[in-house]
C-alpha cells in the first residue's frame, strides 16, 4: 500500500511552455503546489519549516533574476541546511552525523615504495 505523499504536477513541457508563454500562470500553479504542501504537513512545526524554506526560496529568486544565479544560490542554500541546519533555521535531527560521515573519507590507502 503506498500513499503518495506529493501534490501531482504537469509535465516538464507543460511547465517549460507556462514559463515562456505565460509565467503568471506558472507563479499560480507554483503557489498552489506551496499552498497544497503547507495544508498536508504532519505538525505544525513541519509546516513553519517549509514556510521559512518557501520564503528563503522566494528571496532569492527575486534577489538573482539570471536563472544559473539562482539555481547556484538554491544549491548554496540546500548544502547550508544539509550541513549547517542550524544557522539556515532548519534544524536537522541527524545533520551531525551526516556531516561527519561527508567529511570522513570512505577508503584510506597507504602509500608504497618501490625499490629501483
Amino acid at each position: 500500500m503506498s500513499e503518495n505523499f506529493y501534490p501531482k504536477i504537469a509535465e516538464f513541457d507543460e511547465l517549460l511552455l507556462l514559463a515562456k508563454h505565460a509565467p503568471e500562470q506558472l507563479d499560480l500553479v507554483q503557489k498552489q503546489l506551496n499552498e497544497e504542501c503547507l495544508a498536508s504537513a504532519s505538525n505544525p512545526r513541519s509546516a513553519w519549516k517549509l514556510r521559512h524554506l518557501l520564503k528563503q526560496i522566494s528571496q532569492i529568486k527575486h534577489r538573482y533574476h539570471h536563472p544559473q544565479l539562482v539555481c547556484q544560490q538554491l544549491q548554496l542554500l540546500l548544502h547550508k541546511i544539509l550541513f549547517d541546519s542550524d544557522e539556515a533555521g532548519l534544524k536537522s535531527t541527524d545533520h551531525s552525523k551526516m556531516k561527519a560521515k561527508a567529511c570522513k573519507p570512505a577508503v584510506t590507502a597507504k602509500v608504497m615504495e618501490f625499490k629501483r
